[in-house]
């Protein structure tokens, strides 16, 4: 039998506590917006909380935290372009 790779690929799935879940399901009917749109807000929320980026950079290292002010810059990014799009279709 072979021995295994120590840098093999391993599936990590994202846990979420199970009320949590329950609430955003929850609120995702009631407002009629799609759990996953839900669920981007919230990961776009965490990801301009100082105490978020604290945690990342504690439990990930510093890495994750450049990964993050990235993601930070290319959704601003985004939402000028979105902003600028619908300028030009309304005027």
């Amino acid at each position: 039998m072979r021995k295994e790779s120590p840098d093999k690929r391993r599936d990590i799935k994202p846990s979420l506590p199970l009320e949590l879940k329950r609430d955003i399901y929850r609120f995702s009917y009631i407002t009629k917006i799609p759990v996953k749109d839900i669920a981007e807000d919230l990961v776009l929320y965490g990801i301009k909380t100082h105490d978020v980026i604290e945690i990342i950079a504690k439990n990930f290292g510093e890495m994750c935290v450049l990964i993050v002010h990235f993601i930070r810059v290319i959704f601003q990014i985004h939402q000028y372009q979105k902003k600028v799009e619908r300028k030009n279709w309304i005027g």
